[in-house]
């Protein structure tokens, strides 16, 4: 006897039914093409931003700078130690400057002048005097300059020439040297007075000059 709840596979439906079917399958089908076909993809549109260089960017879509302009390349040159530093410049991040990564460059401190105040100002440079495998820093042997010694900052042709007029150590809470002053100066910071045992420099070596013309 047949097993009234099993299934024969030779029993598929209706024909009437299954080609109905396969017309309804196939009408959807070609809508779904034809949808495809004619819809403007995201992708392509006028208002895509190709992530490439800035120049393919279309000219409606505003551009943000995200890096900052770089400033034109400044050095400073110390005849008497035969030494020659490129000026990179140092944020303020809080109250403080974040000079560890300077290495043998000459850090300009932002928030202090800088040499486009030619007639006024304090232009505050700072510089190692020791770096950290034990090397001489850029500011090295700064102490060993008498007043009247000169040194030279340069912008490619463009130099200004100063004169140091006073040169002193100080405490390294001290702000002064800091200062803004109504004449154009330079003032150069390094650290002094190394204590051993405590590893670290209790002292800064101040070199404060002022702009001369040769």
């Amino acid at each position: 006897m047949r097993n009234p709840y099993r299934r024969n596979r030779s029993q598929s439906g209706h024909p009437l039914v299954m080609m109905m079917v396969v017309i309804l399958v196939g009408v959807v089908s070609g809508v779904l093409v034809t949808i495809r076909q004619t819809t403007v993809s995201p992708l392509t549109a006028t208002s895509q931003i190709t992530p490439a260089t800035p120049s393919v960017i279309s000219t409606n879509t505003p551009i943000l700078p995200t890096v900052r302009p770089e400033l034109p390349r400044y050095s400073l040159y110390i005849p008497s130690l035969g030494k020659t530093g490129q000026i990179t410049h140092l944020p303020l991040e809080g109250s403080s400057w974040d000079v560890q990564s300077l290495g043998n460059n000459v850090g300009h401190l932002i928030g202090t002048a800088w040499f486009d105040d030619a007639e006024a100002g304090n232009v505050v440079l700072a510089g190692h005097v020791e770096l950290r495998d034990g090397k001489q820093g850029i500011f090295a042997g700064l102490n060993t300059l008498p007043i009247g010694d000169t040194f030279t900052i340069y912008n490619g042709e463009v130099s200004r020439h100063y004169v140091i007029e006073s040169s002193y150590e100080t405490d390294p809470s001290d702000l002064t040297p800091l200062y803004w002053s109504s004449d154009a100066i330079v003032t150069l910071i390094t650290c002094s007075d190394y204590d051993l045992l405590g590893n670290e420099y209790l002292s800064r070596y101040i070199v404060v000059a002022r702009m001369i013309d040769l």
